[in-house]
Parts: structure tokens; C-alpha cells; sequence
């Protein structure tokens, strides 16, 4: 069986101190846009994060934290801009800089926002931004149908789906990966799972050098990171990206989460320099679902001695940094969309199944075209 996900689209808009006649209009776009696809991603600002359309209290501040996870993964960008506000500007200069298309609109009765006015007066706007006034919600809706179903009929389909199973060590995610692939296959699709680093012949060879308790001459942080990255780079191209082009699914053991959460966070080099690393090597595509089995080190099968003498290289670190690894996955579910934690536990390889199972199949209905 093979998988043609759902386009996902991304919206924002500003109220902070607006009239509360726009709310409407926000509606009215979202549910115009939803004809077409999946509106994970809506993004308000407003000085009252309790605001109703928002529906929950942000959990940042920062911009790029809250919105930019949703919008990396949406097709295009609406933007509704009246008003002389920076609300929803973050988002639109991102989009316009990835070369996603971005419809910004306004209504005429009010003043619209610098953002539409630079480009509107300027004489190089960027080719992939359409600006368009609206005068009522009907006339806004068309405006919406027309360039949703622009972008939809421009875009390859979207195929295949890519799933990861994450966690610290000894938290037994390899198991629950095999588990999970098998009761995808029960279920009719057509299954490719790998695993992190390695996969390929070349990347299991790194696999080997960066894993290998044997090694004697001990690897520089940023030697390790290249190497995790080099690996990844070779996956993508010979496994995941040709695997989700022919409609299959993907289900890897470990991910660049692993690299955001151990070189990140266990080795102190911070998201600044991981980042754009990681989105180099997976060429932008992230996990469509992704699992973090969060484990105590203290719980985890490497601590108990369950491992033996087997421990691999980064196995066998200190408490300390798998301490450190433990608080970089749980930063990267609050920052990535589609990241679920399943708590650990002990000798509880069924229950954390079912968990990730029913979150699996939930996740299927909303977002797979049958």
C-alpha cells in the first residue's frame, strides 16, 4: 500500500490591539485553506496568549521557536496583514527567504502592515510573494481558493512517510522500531526500516569507527558530529529520500534528533552549529512522526549492567551526559511538531507499543489520503 500524505498549510495572522472584526476574516481563511489540506499551524500573535483562536498559552516567546517547527513542514504561507503591526512578519520573511509561496492580504478598509507596503512599493518583490487586498470575507475566500489551489495543482505529490523512534540509550527503541515496522506491514503498507548511523554499506563503516569501544585515539566532538552527519547524508540519498518518492514508509531507528539531543546537549556544542548540519545532510526533510522514548539513565538497560561489556563508545559516557542527552530530546519534542514522548517502562515493552500504536494510527487517519 502505498502513501499520499495530505499537504499541510500554515497561516498567521495579528489582533494585538486590532479590531476584533478581523477574528472572522482568521476563521474564514483557516477554513478555506483546510479545503485543501491540513492547518496544523496557525499562528496568532496577540497580547493575550489565553486568545480563544490561539486556543492554548504559547510556550515561547521566541518566534522561531513556536512557529517555525509547523511552518519547515507546510507547503505555503498565508498571511493576513491589516494593521500597522510586526505580527506575523518573522514568518513571512522566513517563508519568502525558503522560496515558499506566500500570499499576504489585507483588508482595504484598514491600513496594512509595513511588511505588504516595503514589497508593495518595491520594484524587485520576491517572485514567490503575491500581494492581494480583500474587501469582504467572500471576496477573501475566493482570493484563498484561488492561490491554495494554485500551489496545490504546482507541487509534486507528497509521498511516502517518514517515522522515527528516538530515546537515550537503553531505553530498548530498537525494539519498539521493529515492532512498530511489523504492525505497519500487518496492516498492508510497504515498510523500509533502517537505522541511525548506518544503513547503507558506506555509513555502517562510519558506524563502526564513531561506535567502536576499540578505537584507541579518542574522537574530537566536532570529528564525531561530521562523521554522524557524513552517515546521515548517505542514508538520505540512498535510502529515505528514493523510499518516500515511491510511496513507502520509513521507520528508522534514531534520526538528527539523536545528533540535536547527544552532540547538541551531551556534548555542549549547542543547536547553533547542529542545525543548519542537519538540515544539510537531510536535505530539509524532517519526521513525519516521531517518538522519544524518555528513560531515566538511572532505569536505562546500560545502567543496570544489562549491556555487559557490549556497551559501544558512547554508551559508555558518564551519567552526566546522558543526563544532558536526556534534557536535549525533551527540548527537541517541545521544538519539533509530530514528537511524542513515551514515558519508559520497566519491563514494559507491550504497553509502550500499544502507546505508540494508537498515537501511530491516530496520526495515519488525520494524515494519509485513502
Amino acid at each position: 500500500m502505498n502513501i499520499k500524505r495530505a499537504l499541510e498549510w500554515y497561516f498567521t495572522g495579528a489582533i494585538t490591539t486590532r479590531p476584533p472584526e478581523l477574528l472572522p476574516a482568521y476563521k474564514r481563511i483557516v477554513k478555506t485553506m483546510q479545503e485543501f489540506g491540513r492547518v496544523p499551524s496557525a499562528h496568532v500573535a496577540d497580547d493575550d496568549p489565553y486568545h480563544p483562536f490561539v486556543g492554548k498559552k504559547r510556550k515561547s516567546d521566541n518566534v522561531h521557536d513556536f512557529d517555525f517547527a509547523g511552518l519547515r513542514n507546510s507547503v505555503a504561507l498565508v498571511a493576513e496583514l491589516s494593521g500597522a503591526t510586526t505580527g506575523g512578519g518573522a514568518e513571512v520573511d522566513y517563508a519568502i527567504r525558503a522560496g515558499m509561496p506566500v500570499l499576504a492580504t489585507w483588508h482595504k478598509a484598514h491600513h496594512a502592515s509595513w511588511y505588504i507596503t516595503q514589497w508593495a512599493n518595491s520594484s524587485c518583490a520576491p517572485p514567490n510573494l503575491q500581494l492581494i487586498p480583500y474587501e469582504s470575507e467572500d471576496h477573501l475566500e475566493g482570493i484563498i481558493k484561488t492561490f491554495c489551489s494554485g500551489v496545490q495543482k504546482a507541487l509534486p505529490p507528497r509521498n511516502g512517510l517518514y517515522i522515527v523512534v528516538e530515546g537515550g540509550d537503553g531505553c530498548g527503541k530498537s525494539t519498539q522500531s521493529g515492532r512498530l515496522s511489523a504492525y505497519l506491514k500487518e496492516k498492508g503498507y510497504d515498510v523500509a526500516g533502517s537505522r541511525e548511523p548506518g544503513g547503507t554499506e558506506q555509513a555502517e563503516r562510519i558506524r563502526n569507527v564513531l561506535l567502536s569501544p576499540r578505537e584507541k585515539e579518542p574522537l574530537h566532538p566536532l570529528a564525531e558530529l561530521f562523521l554522524f552527519e557524513a552517515a546521515r547524508a548517505q542514508l538520505f540519498d540512498q535510502v529515505i529520500k528514493p523510499n518516500l518518492r515511491e510511496g513507502r514508509m520509513v521507520v528508522t531507528d534514531r534520526s538528527f534528533l539523536s545528533t540535536f539531543a547527544y552532540q547538541g546537549f551531551g556534548r555542549q556544542l549547542g543547536v547553533q552549529t547542529i542545525d543548519p548540519l542537519n538540515q544539510l545532510a537531510t536535505d530539509g526533510i524532517s519526521p513525519d512522526l516521531a517518538f522519544i522514548i524518555d528513560v531515566d539513565f538511572s532505569q536505562a538497560k546500560i545502567a543496570v549492567g544489562e549491556f555487559g561489556n557490549d556497551r559501544d563508545r558512547i554508551e559508555r559516557e558518564g551519567q552526566e551526559f546522558h543526563a544532558r542527552v536526556r534534557q536535549g530530546y525533551l527540548a527537541a519534542a517541545e521544538r519539533h511538531r509530530n514528537v511524542h514522548v513515551i514515558p519508559y517502562i520497566v519491563n514494559g515493552i507491550d504497553e509502550m507499543q500499544a502507546r505508540i500504536r494508537v498515537i501511530t494510527d491516530k496520526f495515519l487517519e488525520e494524515n494519509v489520503i485513502k
